[in-house]
């Protein structure tokens, strides 16, 4: 249980960022649509830095979770938003 509740709300930021990224992408071009990835990766970085200084123990662990799932996440958007065209193409085969 201490695992999986910090990754189904850093999962549901990385939902977030993935929306917005394919939905940018869509409509203008690719390196805008880094844009909310790399939001992502600050919000991660700075999740885990708040974790470190200012929540100690346990909680400090479950909010540092969450900062890394959200890290793990936008670093795979960006891969994959960095590949060639065909999006996901590329990862299935």
């Amino acid at each position: 249980m201490f695992f999986l509740a910090p990754a189904a709300f850093g999962s549901i930021v990385g939902v977030i960022v993935l929306i917005a990224s394919f939905w940018i992408k869509k409509s203008h071009k690719r390196s805008i649509a880094l844009i909310p990835t790399y939001i992502g990766l600050i919000i991660g970085i700075g999740t885990i830095v708040y974790s470190l200084e200012v929540v100690r123990g346990f909680e400090g662990a479950f909010v540092g979770l969450i900062g890394f799932t959200i890290i793990i996440e936008s670093l795979i958007i960006l891969l994959i938003l960095l590949s060639n065209k065909k999006g996901l193409n590329n990862f299935v085969r």
